[in-house]
């Protein structure tokens, strides 16, 4: 898709779900803990295969550093989006959410909103949504068998579709 110097946005693979498990940061891991309590390789491979579109950087080892993507709901109009990391994408940030800005388009494709739920002790994400468009528009209080808040972000297509859903 892309090379930058920092890393390569390419379509993702299922060999870079072992990869990006091994290197997942912290708040990730907990946040997946603390929504579903699955194993974080099932997340992982889930996300990937739920994903109608599905995206990695790659880093210039040839490391994986992110995977990001759109899954399908039960409603084929909404999306729910994802994103795993590293902490290498803070090495780059300025650089990574100016990329992240310029597929955003990528992500709505096909869909009048995509959203996620993040925990609410994971600010850097609530910052990175927001700084896309995403607001928020609900509060979980708990959720999951450790019953912890998470606040739901949604970015829509555009103000009327806003009214609707």
């Amino acid at each position: 898709m892309k090379t930058f110097t920092w890393g390569k946005l390419r379509h993702a693979t299922a060999s870079d779900v072992p990869c990006l498990e091994k290197a997942l940061r912290k708040q990730d891991v907990e946040e997946i803990t603390y929504y579903c309590e699955l194993p974080v390789h099932e997340i992982l491979q889930q996300s990937f295969q739920n994903s109608k579109q599905c995206i990695t950087l790659e880093k210039p080892n040839g490391g994986i550093a992110a995977m990001s993507g759109v899954g399908w709901t039960n409603n084929p109009r909404v999306g729910r989006i994802w994103l795993l990391s590293s902490d290498y994408i803070y090495e780059h940030r300025e650089k990574f959410g100016i990329q992240t800005k310029k597929i955003i388009n990528y992500w709505m494709d096909g869909h009048d909103v995509i959203f996620n739920h993040v925990h609410d002790k994971n600010i850097q994400s609530f910052r990175w949504l927001e700084w896309l468009g995403f607001t928020p528009t609900d509060h979980l209080p708990s959720v999951g068998s450790h019953s912890q808040p998470f606040t739901e972000f949604s970015k829509f297509r555009n103000e009327d579709t806003k009214k609707y859903i």
